[in-house]
């Protein structure tokens, strides 16, 4: 993570999408303020240190970016916007931000090449 880029961390207050997102809302889309996933603490945007491509989709090019798509889900992590599910999740592709959901729920996510929100329909509908 890169300390100097005040985007880059996992929880942010209520004020942080209204204070430290007011420029980053102007280039791409964000969560308004008390609907931020990272207000629940299970939420983290990554970077790799070097500020290349931060919060970019040719983040997704960068090592850190190629190592989490490749492993977070070992750890519980999913890419919370994949490239291409727009439609299905409500935002633009986001290789930075990473989802908890715990490991075996992001094992099937990242094996069925699926989103969250088509993981928990197929549980909701039985």
């Amino acid at each position: 993570m890169n300390s100097t880029d005040p985007l880059a961390g996992g929880y942010r207050s209520y004020l942080a999408p209204a204070d430290t997102l007011a420029g980053h809302v102007a280039h791409h889309a964000s969560a308004r303020a008390g609907h931020s996933e990272h207000q629940t603490g299970l939420a983290v945007d990554i970077s790799d240190g070097s500020g290349a491509c931060s919060f970019e989709p040719c983040f997704a090019e960068q090592p850190a970016a190629v190592w989490a798509a490749a492993n977070a889900h070992r750890f519980g992590f999913i890419v919370g916007y994949p490239p291409g599910d727009e439609a299905i999740t409500g935002y633009a592709y986001e290789p930075w931000h990473l989802r908890y959901v715990g490991v075996e729920p992001a094992t099937e996510i990242h094996d069925q090449d699926i989103t969250l929100e088509e993981f928990t329909t197929r549980y909701a509908d039985g």
